[in-house]
């Protein structure tokens, strides 16, 4: 068991994670080659990142949810990572793709190439992914 402490200046946030082996705060999944039908898996961890690309070319998620709900815990963060630039794929926020569960900024699709990141915070509650921050690194 461990306890991992964080704390960030201005402003101080402090987070603390005790008693837990450090699989469950940290996981990363292997690559997952996805199809515009396929739902992203997101490990059972406290922040999880998730390596994805689209299957054979660019491909659009059009499935619902497009990133896991089932079995995750309320504030889990997840961390979506491009891994091709040929192979991207793209989220639709759910004003775009009803049932994606994806609340992203200003309502904005995101596509991710290789080395972009998009953050996710799960809210149990309303069963929906709010996106913290992304990164399109070109």
């Amino acid at each position: 068991m461990s306890t991992i402490t964080a704390t960030f200046t201005s402003p101080t946030i402090t987070a603390t994670f005790a008693n837990l082996p450090i699989a469950n705060v940290w996981s990363a999944k292997t690559t997952q080659a996805l199809s515009a039908d396929d739902t992203i898996a997101v490990a059972h961890a406290a922040i999880s990142l998730v390596p994805v690309e689209g299957s054979g070319g660019a491909v659009t998620l059009t499935s619902t949810p497009s990133l896991q709900t089932s079995g995750i815990g309320t504030w889990h963060i997840a961390i979506v990572i491009g891994t091709s630039d040929t192979n991207t794929v793209t989220v639709q926020d759910a004003t775009n793709q009803g049932g994606s569960a994806l609340h992203l900024q200003y309502a904005r699709n995101c596509t991710l190439g290789k080395n972009d990141c998009l953050g996710l915070m799960f809210n149990a509650t309303d069963s929906v992914w709010i996106e913290l921050f992304r990164s399109e690194n070109y």
